[in-house]
């Protein structure tokens, strides 16, 4: 006759597990414009997502997967606080087959480094070349990281109207340490596609405008282009200014661009 199983004599209390998910959605919010954001791009009732910040209840498995998709997270944020296992997931560049050959950005010398805050970025259009991206975007540093991240024009303002959720027009991205600038690889949900940024600010290190350029991930084609000039200018936390950016994101021509942004841009070169 086999032994009976033991029972563990400390489980997790319920309202335990339900008090470490409640905090743990709420620390994964703050990285989110706001909370009605999230239940909206969620689909999710705003009261029962409130139920599920002040440790009420528990989401049913395929509102929990959909809450993970859209964090990046695994359902490990039920049993335990987040920080304990985002730290051991955020070694991807200290992994010992690529270490010796990346340098995260928050090893860079300082001169060489983007200052933390909001950016005002501009770049010529892959598909069109007589049009011009505009955007904010924002660096941040997290758990040794210095990640970017931005957001696509809405479908009103992009050349690409396919694009309709807030979701899949978000990009993000990791910085690395170059020997005379910074680098960055950018992708967007689910990895459809990705890009490579190179940005310095050799000339004057006082200026708040970096330039350089950025490629694309894509097939040849004639009528696209995968490599363009770029800038970013630094606006900090001055919201002012963001909000104006923010007004003005989309598609532009030439004639549309601050001054500055189109002189370094300049319209009537080839790019090599």
């Amino acid at each position: 006759m086999k032994p009976p199983i033991k029972r563990r004599q400390h489980a997790p209390d319920p309202a335990q597990l339900r008090q470490i998910f409640g905090t743990n959605l709420k620390q994964l919010c703050r990285s989110k414009p706001s909370i009605s954001a999230v239940t909206r791009d969620l689909g999710i009732n705003r009261t029962q997502f409130n139920r599920y910040i002040s440790g009420e209840s528990f989401p049913r498995p395929d509102i929990l997967h959909l809450i993970c998709e859209y964090f990046c997270t695994d359902a490990r944020i039920l049993l335990e606080p987040i920080a304990g296992f985002e730290n051991s997931d955020c070694q991807l560049l200290a992994h010992p087959e690529i270490q010796e050959f990346y340098t995260p950005a928050h090893a860079c010398d300082q001169s060489d480094m983007l200052p933390m805050g909001l950016y005002c970025f501009a770049r010529q259009c892959f598909t069109d070349r007589e049009q011009y991206i505009q955007g904010l975007s924002l660096v941040y540093h997290k758990q040794g990281t210095t990640f970017m991240r931005g957001l696509r024009a809405s479908p009103a303002k992009s050349l690409n109207s396919a694009i309709k959720t807030h979701r899949s027009r978000e990009w993000r991205g990791f910085i690395m340490q170059q020997s005379k600038g910074i680098s960055a690889l950018i992708s967007w949900p689910s990895s459809t596609s990705c890009s490579y940024m190179f940005l310095a600010n050799p000339s004057n290190l006082r200026s708040n405008i970096w330039s350089g350029y950025c490629t694309h991930s894509n097939s040849e084609a004639k009528a696209q282009s995968r490599v363009t000039r770029l800038i970013f200018e630094f606006i900090g936390k001055n919201l002012t200014d963001a909000l104006k950016v923010r007004r003005s994101a989309g598609c532009c021509n030439a004639e549309a661009l601050a001054p500055q942004h189109r002189k370094l841009l300049l319209p009537q070169q080839t790019f090599y």
